[in-house]
């Protein structure tokens, strides 16, 4: 054991400035909202996740209006994947499974809209998760994100909804 106390001045000053820059900007003050040169040049999340923009979207998109569908904690993960407003609000608008909302998951859907949306030049991840598929290119048959995605991440969680939905029941909120 450290003989030594633990200094978390450092941490508390990090929270607490970051939250004053929350504040600063919902007032609408002009920048900087800091004085500290480190929070003028670099962003920082939320000390509260609840407050972040994307987090803020998904409460109001889909948390809420989808609060007793059977597979929200589907959306939820996908959402958390993709974490682009844009993109999951052009996955929800999308009527052929692109996010089960009738039931089906369609992930060659998902991954056709979330191409359309590059070829458009239009952003469809945020850098908040980065999310790569490079490292697992090679043994991919397609090697673009949004296969990942569809395929690789969210198709197994699809495939495996039984088990998680039983695993979820377990530990209700």
């Amino acid at each position: 054991m450290d003989d030594h106390p633990l200094d978390i001045e450092p941490l508390l000053y990090v929270m607490l400035e970051r939250h004053r820059i929350f504040l600063r900007r919902k007032k609408g003050m002009p920048k900087p909202w800091s004085p500290d040169p480190i929070f003028q040049n670099h962003r920082f999340c939320n000390v509260y996740r609840e407050l972040d923009k994307v987090t803020v979207w998904i409460k109001d998109n889909l948390r809420e209006p989808y609060k007793d569908h059977p597979y929200l904690w589907f959306f939820l993960a996908a959402a958390r994947q993709i974490n682009w407003p844009d993109t999951l609000a052009e996955l929800l608008a999308d009527k052929t499974g692109s996010l089960p909302t009738d039931g089906v998951f369609n992930p060659e859907s998902m991954r056709s809209v979330m191409l359309a949306r590059q070829q458009r030049g239009e952003k469809v991840y945020t850098g908040a998760y980065m999310i790569s598929a490079s490292s697992k290119a090679k043994e991919l048959e397609h090697k673009d994100k949004a296969y990942f995605t569809a395929y690789k991440v969210l198709l197994p969680l699809w495939l495996n909804r039984q088990l998680i939905e039983h695993n979820l029941k377990q530990y209700p909120t």
